[in-house]
């Protein structure tokens, strides 16, 4: 039977919460940066790269999937070339600065989760740090599930079809293929997330916080993705303003850049084009850190309301009330 009259909103008062914690706590706009580095939460967004890396017959797919691949690999070959010492030095750096770039990565999830709990007051640093520090190995063994589970959905996404000779077979092959591929990316994008919030906002164990975690995506399965349609498109928005804030940028650099190329000046096209370049890469970190933070905050809280039972998702509530706002 279906009930008339307005149900109560549960996405608009989470997107409201969310919005006010991560304008409030702008710190964490820095923590969203580092997470990044793993993963925004906008759980879409691996599928898009996933679709780019197979868009393109004559392009590797790892080139497109992974930007940096051929960078890392010409890297790589320039390593041969040079002494033994020098590699081990050029390695052993490296992999020194990819470890911290990892740890403060998993550091900053789970800051970026920890900070949706209400607290009388905002923790100081220490008692984050203490925090992370108890949950940092549960938080980075999550994020190493995520990526191989990642792997494994790109692995089914890549492989080849088999044909029975008749093209209607191969057309549902290629279309439950792309549909079960991308419905695990969305599935352990989420569940991820979720995880990292049961064992820092829930204090689950390692295995517990990723149980509970799938079973909380599973009991609340259309909500859990509607939940990842909305993180896609308030990563597309981010997007969107990414491009007007370069464009904007475009028209006093050109002018700048004109100017002194008009006066012939070598120092000051230098400096227009690294002070420009800068003030961009400045404001991309800040829309991207701020949009990782509010995705993590979103599922935070809603994984909080999920757990409890006290969150409904958007098409039960059309289907229940024909209630469509």
């Amino acid at each position: 039977m279906t009930l008339r009259g307005a149900p109560k909103a549960f996405y608009r008062p989470l997107l409201k919460k969310a919005l006010s914690h991560v304008l409030r706590e702008r710190d964490l706009w820095i923590y969203g940066v580092f997470a990044m580095v793993i993963g925004s939460g906008g759980a879409l967004e691996t599928v898009i790269r996933a679709q780019n890396g197979i868009g393109n017959i004559g392009t590797l797919f790892s080139y497109r999937y992974f930007p940096l691949f051929e960078s890392f690999r010409q890297w790589a070959t320039q390593l041969l070339v040079v002494t033994d010492k020098r590699a081990a030095v050029t390695i052993t750096i490296l992999l020194i600065l990819v470890l911290f770039i990892i740890s403060l990565a998993a550091s900053a999830q789970g800051i970026l989760v920890s900070t949706t709990k209400k607290h009388p007051k905002r923790e100081s640093f220490r008692n984050i740090f203490l925090t992370m520090r108890k949950h940092f190995w549960a938080i980075l063994a999550i994020d190493l599930f995520w990526k191989l589970a990642l792997l494994f959905a790109i692995f089914i996404l890549l492989s080849p079809v088999r044909t029975f000779g008749l093209d209607l077979f191969i057309n549902v092959q290629v279309f439950l293929q792309i549909l079960v591929s991308y419905a695990l990316i969305l599935s352990f994008t989420v569940i991820a997330i979720f995880a990292i919030t049961a064992r820092v906002n829930h204090e689950q164990t390692l295995f517990g916080s990723i149980k509970e975690a799938t079973s909380v995506f599973m009991h609340h399965l259309v909500t859990s993705f509607e939940l990842s349609f909305l993180l896609f498109f308030v990563s597309l928005l981010a997007g969107v303003l990414a491009i007007i804030t370069l464009l904007l940028l475009s028209i006093p650099y050109t002018l700048l850049y004109l100017l002194a190329a008009y006066a012939g000046s070598v120092l000051a096209t230098s400096l227009v084009s690294t002070i420009l370049w800068f003030i961009a890469i400045v404001l991309l970190f800040i829309i991207g850190g701020a949009t990782t933070a509010f995705n993590y905050s979103i599922l935070a809280m809603a994984y909080k309301d999920l757990r409890r039972d006290k969150f409904k998702s958007k098409l039960n509530r059309i289907f229940r009330t024909n209630h469509w706002l």
